[in-house]
């Protein structure tokens, strides 16, 4: 029962413009929410800038830029934004992670005195 729904997934994903037409939806359904979420302040789209300058940064003066995987950039980028999201949308998991990284911070700050001391 699973093998002939399989075999029809994978025929239907082997076609490149249905390929092509998913990743274009995904890409508008993101630009959408970001237009819609930074409305009010478009300040907020400066991070994006930066994102893509770096981007074309490294591809412009890569010595093989015909060797860049995108698949793989973009997957980096996407759940960059995702933890983004979760972070930055959610105070239970803005408390999460403040308390992780003080903790991470204060062993840092404890580790480097601690070396200090020794000299």
């Amino acid at each position: 029962m699973v093998a002939p729904f399989s075999k029809a997934v994978d025929r239907v994903f082997d076609n490149s413009l249905i390929c092509g037409l998913g990743y274009l939806a995904v890409v508008a359904a993101i630009a959408t929410f970001v237009v819609i979420d930074s409305w009010e302040s478009p300040d907020r789209l400066m991070s994006g800038v930066g994102v893509v300058s770096i981007l074309t940064f490294g591809f412009v003066f890569s010595a093989h830029p015909g060797y860049v995987r995108w698949r793989h950039v973009v997957w980096g980028i996407g759940i960059e934004f995702c933890l983004g999201l979760a972070v930055l949308r959610w105070e239970v998991s803005e408390i999460y992670v403040l308390t992780k990284f003080a903790v991470i911070l204060e062993t840092t700050f404890n580790l480097c005195i601690t070396i200090c001391k020794q000299y």
